[in-house]
């Protein structure tokens, strides 16, 4: 089985990252076969998304990719797919990922 991994990064900005975390545990996916991981740097809605069993890393560093090695090091997935704070998955884009890299197979 393929297990993929949902990295969001959040840098300040903390207006759409709910709905960014929400696009994602919203997925046709089943939820046993991905895993969310939030990487921020504010400590605001924390105990919200570990309530929505949503993986979270508050950390100072600024840079992009800090922010992604971080979260990659938490991951547990075969695959990794990216999100920023301020952009949605369509509720279909798991399945599709987890369909094309099990023909790769």
């Amino acid at each position: 089985m393929v297990f993929i991994s949902v990295i969001i990064t959040a840098h300040d900005r903390k207006d759409y990252l709910m709905q960014a975390v929400d696009s994602v545990l919203n997925q046709t996916l089943p939820k046993t076969e991905y895993e969310v991981i939030v990487v921020k740097n504010f400590d605001e809605y924390t105990k919200e998304l570990e309530k929505k069993g949503v993986k979270v890393i508050v950390t100072s560093d600024k840079e992009l990719g800090k922010k992604i090695v971080l979260g990659a090091q938490e991951a547990k997935g075969d695959i990794i797919s990216l999100l920023e704070d301020d952009d949605l998955f369509l509720p279909k884009k798991l399945e599709k990922i987890k369909k094309i890299f099990q023909k790769k197979r």
